[in-house]
């Protein structure tokens, strides 16, 4: 994993910083290095929380389809981005 890691862009962000939005193009996928970042729905509603070490955005930017929760960080967080091509 750690590997794919060197191609990707480090990205900071704060607590309630979005990662990304409902609806945004899933052309990326996250590694955390550090923080949490929490899923939501539309309304607001939490899925599923993700810390050090998680991967997230990948089966929305595998599969090709627009992002279906919303992502926020709930700490501040280093979060790895790898674009897919």
């Amino acid at each position: 994993m750690w590997a794919v890691v060197q191609l990707a862009q480090k990205m900071q962000y704060d607590k309630h910083d979005p990662v990304y939005w409902h609806g945004d193009l899933s052309d990326n996928f996250y590694f955390i290095h550090k923080g949490k970042v929490k899923l939501t729905t539309e309304r607001g509603v939490k899925i599923i929380s993700y810390s050090h070490g998680d991967m997230l955005g990948d089966s929305d930017a595998l599969l090709g389809l627009p992002r279906d929760l919303k992502a926020v960080a709930t700490t501040a967080s280093t979060i790895y981005m790898v674009k897919m091509q």
